[in-house]
């Protein structure tokens, strides 16, 4: 396709072939923090809870055995420990027989490392090929079994991390079909899947192999991939409040003259926007009689979301810092992730078939799931149903139900001649009781649904290193390379919400020292994960240098 248009399709709902519904879980007491979803793998299954992370694309998960892990929940029981393992050795289909794989271990496995954010955070163990069954979906994937967890990497009650990225972001470590391709290709399904991602204590749903009608409202509306393969990226191109903007063009939603690109991320909290825009918001002043008034509009080409629950209405709409983060130039290249607090109300489809991305404005049909459908007590007790005798029951598990937020295309951000164009920020509102000379509000502070340390956690900026780069992976990290830009100061990046390697060039020996950084996210999670856990005065790092990455290839 030719990378960088970006248009609107207005398709029908219903889908071609019937998806597969399967529950989606929040962390506990984490309003919009992260996903994670129950799987099973090998002969006989073994239930495990994962991350669902839209940042990254490796399928790991814990042992019996893992180091550096949380005690694991005993049958039947919730508490402070994670849910479920994986055994190769207890699975009769598993095998480590791994193609390409350029050294062996002693154990005589295929090693894989995978760390994320600055690399502080991660897991390793070995390359495993085994039987991944969800819902009523099975495919033999490649996996990695994990038997080292970095400390700070795990949340509980997940006890792995399911990427569900783009194919060409699993160069982690093998640049093999991740597993999602592979799980939807092997049961004959489209490659499409899409979320009704949910709050704490309000399952929501994943659709495999397309979007389910009955959870949408008229019809879903389609933007292209801006960009960046591997990622899930759009072309964000202003914003504003109910459809009136506040900001558009260069300097608005990224620094004059990035090349930055957008990311939609179930994996990370916030909507994490850049300066200029999060200024506008924040400074706004827009008169509201209700919160209904206070939709935040983000312009993708001729598309719109219009996300509710991230201003309240108190006379004017005020911004909620929680949920609205800064993403500022000088630490993460101002770029904007569209994260999990934007999306959360609506129904979004990722269609990798057609590299695009839909919202749906949600029914209101609650993203509900059976009650046998749940793999864990943890998970059971959530959907307000029963567990007994090792099975959850009760008929329909609670749901998340439509939250606001809506959707339009067309000429959707109007101009209505007091926003701005341009980049630059609306000035101070002129009440005497602000200042001229008024700083910027500051970045957000601490909020009880982060970290009980006061800060949030920063998931999914992947950087992989491993044994495993043989010729076979030589042409998807190649073309990786081509995936690099530039931050202001001309310094190379690599972008943090998939695969990015250094050139043919540094190649030696058939061997690739590739670099991904998947997703800021926040986990969960969808999210892409794991644990940078950034003090909330202290933008998040989106963005690295290759030369601060260098130690870690």
């Amino acid at each position: 396709m030719m990378w960088g248009r970006t248009a609107a399709v207005i398709a029908a709902s219903a889908v071609a072939v019937a998806s597969v519904n399967v529950p989606i879980l929040h962390f506990p007491a984490q309003e919009r923090s992260g996903t994670y979803i129950e799987v099973q793998i090998g002969t006989p299954p073994q239930v495990v809870s994962t991350i669902f992370d839209t940042g990254s694309a490796t399928l790991a998960v814990g042992s019996p055995t893992t180091t550096g892990t949380t005690s694991i929940c005993s049958s039947g029981t919730t508490g402070d420990c994670v849910v479920g393992s994986y055994n190769p050795a207890s699975s009769s289909s598993a095998s480590y027989s791994v193609s390409n794989c350029e050294s062996t271990g002693s154990d005589g496995h295929c090693p894989f490392t995978v760390r994320y954010g600055t690399g502080a955070y991660g897991i390793s163990g070995s390359l495993v090929n085994d039987v991944l069954r969800v819902g009523s979906m099975s495919a033999t994937v490649s996996l990695g079994a994990i038997s080292s967890m970095f400390d700070g990497w795990q949340q509980k009650p997940a006890n792995g991390i399911w990427g569900v990225g783009l194919a060409a972001g699993n160069c982690n470590p093998n640049c093999e079909p991740s597993a999602m391709t592979t799980l939807l290709e092997q049961s004959g399904a489209v490659d499409t899947f899409a979320v009704c991602l949910g709050t704490a204590g309000s399952p929501g749903v994943l659709s495999l192999g397309g979007a389910d009608s009955q959870f949408m409202t008229g019809e879903m509306v389609y933007t292209d991939f801006s960009g960046s393969e591997g990622y899930y990226t759009v072309d964000l191109t202003g914003v504003g409040i109910n459809g009136q903007e506040l900001c558009s063009g260069d300097g608005c939603v990224k620094p004059s003259g990035s090349t930055s690109p957008t990311i939609v991320d179930s994996g990370t909290p916030p909507l994490l926007i850049y300066t200029t825009a999060y200024n506008a918001l924040a400074n706004s002043q827009v008169s509201c009689s209700s919160d209904d008034d206070c939709l935040i509009t983000l312009m993708m080409g001729d598309i719109c979301i219009n996300a509710a629950g991230l201003m309240t209405c108190s006379g004017t709409c005020q911004l909620d810092t929680s949920l609205v983060t800064e993403a500022t130039a000088s630490i993460n290249g101002g770029a904007t992730i569209i994260g999990n607090a934007a999306i959360n109300h609506l129904y979004v489809e990722f269609d990798r078939s057609g590299e695009r991305i839909g919202f749906a404005q949600r029914s209101e049909q609650e993203c509900s799931s059976s009650c046998e459908s749940f793999l864990s007590v943890t998970a059971c007790q959530t959907a307000s149903c029963s567990w007994d005798s090792g099975s959850c029951s009760g008929g329909q598990g609670s749901g998340n139900s439509a939250g606001g937020s809506t959707v339009s295309s067309g000429s959707c951000l109007v101009n209505s001649g007091s926003s701005n164009t341009g980049g630059n920020p609306p000035p101070p509102p002129t009440d005497s009781s602000y200042n001229d000379d008024t700083p910027p509000p500051p970045p957000p502070t601490s909020d009880s649904s982060y970290n009980d340390d006061g800060s949030y956690d920063i998931r999914d900026m992947e950087v992989i290193s491993s044994n495993n780069r043989a010729s076979s992976g030589a042409s998807a990290a190649s073309s990786a390379s081509s995936r690099q830009g530039t931050i202001g100061n001309g310094q190379t990046y690599l972008a943090a919400t998939g695969p990015a390697t250094k050139s043919s060039s540094t190649l030696s020996g058939g061997v690739i020292a590739a670099a991904v950084i998947a997703t800021v996210g926040t986990l969960a999670a969808m999210f892409a994960l794991y644990n940078i856990r950034t003090r909330a005065t202290a933008p998040p790092a989106v963005f690295a240098t290759e030369e601060a990455l260098s130690p870690l290839l």
